[in-house]
């Protein structure tokens, strides 16, 4: 049975994979909402065995649920007919039904709009890193602090294409040379 707190990690997983800014930057939400999360259902053993501890996780996951909260995810439920305990209502299904409402439950929801905003304020400067934006969402999301710096390195390499300089003597604004040191790789 699955906790509230498995279903927030399940969640922050997706989210550090990328895919939530990738499916927004291309228009696609379609694609990755509704998102539903696979867990393990109680069989009609548990069900008879551990009912008071079934009444139990079903009150945590409701209590976490969009339904109580505003937002976050979605409980689905099954009735099923148990032979000693009658008409049962289980959760089935748990969907997060937008991205909003997952960004709200992991508490995401800034970084989301701070992220897209960059991005496409990228974009817009500089078309050619649209797909390489988002074909390395994590990339992008793992520069993001620094991502101003990483542009500026960039514009100066495009007005200068071989400027016949050690990288000690390049002159940009608000970027010293050790930082592109340290990004070499992804510059």
């Amino acid at each position: 049975m699955i906790t509230p707190a498995e279903i927030r990690q399940k969640a922050l997983k997706l989210w550090g994979s990328g895919k939530v800014l990738q499916a927004a930057l291309q228009n696609e939400d379609g694609l990755l909402f509704p998102w539903v999360i696979s867990f393990r259902k109680p069989n009609a053993r548990q069900q008879l065995e551990d009912f008071s501890t079934i009444r139990v996780w079903m009150e945590k996951l409701k209590n976490q649920s969009k339904a109580v909260t505003g937002s976050g995810y979605h409980l689905d439920y099954k009735v099923i007919n148990h032979r000693q305990l009658g008409e049962q209502r289980l959760p089935e299904r748990i969907v997060f039904q937008s991205r909003e409402d997952l960004l709200r439950f992991i508490h995401k929801l800034r970084d989301y709009e701070q992220l897209y905003t960059t991005a496409s304020a990228s974009i817009s400067r500089h078309p050619t890193l649209h797909e390489w934006i988002i074909s390395k969402p994590r990339q992008f999301m793992k520069h993001h602090e620094s991502w101003q710096q990483l542009l500026a390195v960039c514009e100066y390499f495009i007005e200068h294409p071989q400027p016949d300089y050690y990288v000690r003597e390049l002159d940009i604004r608000g970027v010293d040379s050790k930082f592109i040191e340290q990004n070499k790789g992804i510059l």
